[in-house]
């Protein structure tokens, strides 16, 4: 135990200087790190702060973006709808318009009558 005190009293006086110039060494690093971190957070502050705006902007655009998506989905329903209704009444009508240009009735009951006259005279 007395041997190791002589030891530790012997290399104390070199280790202390060393590790005093490693905590020197430490120091002046973290001294320039801190100013090289305070320079880029100064000269890109603007940057940063743009991008955050743009960054703003674009998810409101895609907010707008999916709302009109939406939006577009809806109106081609109804309008497929509407075309549907369309058609129906179309067909509707054309259907009304080839019942009241259809004589042929007209015509057997013209012949009926004349049918009927020619056997009464």
């Amino acid at each position: 135990a007395k041997h190791s005190l002589e030891v530790i009293k012997k290399v104390l006086p070199e280790s202390k200087t060393n590790l005093e110039r490693i905590q020197r060494d430490i120091s002046g690093t973290l001294e320039r790190l801190e100013s090289r971190e305070e320079y880029v957070n100064s000269h890109f502050d603007l940057q940063v702060r743009e991008y955050r705006g743009f960054r703003e902007q674009l998810s409101q655009m895609q907010n707008q973006y999916h709302k009109s998506t939406e939006n577009v989905a809806e109106l081609a329903n109804e309008l497929s709808r509407i075309s549907e209704e369309l058609e129906q009444v179309k067909q509707t009508k054309e259907e009304r318009e080839n019942n009241i240009s259809d004589t042929s009735p007209l015509i057997k009951i013209k012949n009926a009558i004349q049918t009927v006259q020619s056997e009464l005279t």
